[in-house]
């Protein structure tokens, strides 16, 4: 089994392989799709339950992510799906998603397939396993528009969570296009900013740091990209904030 992510150069939808899928004997090309995470819901015993929206993504993509690649090559087998597959999982996760989030802030398309996002789909869970390990976010601050409104900085009594909360107010393109590591996106979460928009950020030291990593290489004239790559590095993790 794979657990290294084969080495993928930074291209543009236009640019990108385009592979094809197979379905009821018809060959059809994946389309053009924009860098960024893709999670993908895989069918659980009858691979016909699939959707042609996975099949489009599972062929476009440049890399698919999988707990299971032997399991996953099945169904791209089956549907005559080209596209390399890396072994992605608890027990490697540590290792393996820095060099994800690496790809993905380099510009790559990367599907996260899933059996329990298809079981999730069909409102069926099972505690206590995460359905997606990786955190996403928005490669472009447009793709996020309209923003979600933050909570009001000034209804917080801690300083950092003020100042986290003003900098999802003044910069939410910013903070748009950002991971966040507290895996937010269990409740429907898409981006770091995303945990501005209730009071979750309130008691996550993990938002709080990366907003305010954020805001200061902002003022620092740092771009997104660069701020999004000091919080994949991890530097978020060596800000203070007062409940240290």
């Amino acid at each position: 089994m794979r657990t290294t992510a084969p080495a993928i150069a930074p291209r543009s939808p236009g640019e990108r392989t385009r592979r094809h899928y197979v379905l009821d004997g018809r060959t059809t090309l994946g389309p053009p799709l924009t860098p960024g995470l893709y999670l993908v819901a895989t069918p659980i015993g009858n691979l016909r339950d699939i959707t042609v929206r996975s099949l489009e993504v599972l062929a476009a993509v440049d890399l698919i992510a999988c707990e299971d690649t032997r399991v996953t090559r099945k169904l791209l087998e089956r549907y005559g799906i080209a596209t390399p597959l890396t072994s992605y999982h608890e027990h490697n996760a540590a290792q393996a998603r820095p060099k994800l989030l690496a790809r993905l802030a380099e510009g790559a398309a990367i599907a996260l397939v899933s059996g329990i996002l298809y079981m999730a789909s069909r409102t069926t869970t099972r505690p206590g396993v995460e359905a997606a390990a990786v955190p996403v976010f928005y490669n472009r601050a447009e793709d996020a528009t309209p923003f979600p409104v933050t909570l009001d900085p000034a209804t917080f009594k801690r300083a950092d969570v003020r100042q986290a909360y003003q900098t999802a107010k003044e910069i939410p393109g910013v903070l748009a296009q950002q991971p966040c590591y507290c895996y937010c996106q269990r409740k429907g979460h898409r981006s770091l900013l995303d945990c501005f928009k209730s009071d979750h950020a309130v008691s996550c030291n993990i938002c709080i740091k990366e907003s305010l990593l954020a805001g200061q290489m902002h003022r620092e004239g740092k771009s997104p990209q660069e701020i999004r790559a000091a919080i994949i590095q991890g530097r978020w993790a060596t800000v203070e904030t007062s409940s240290q």
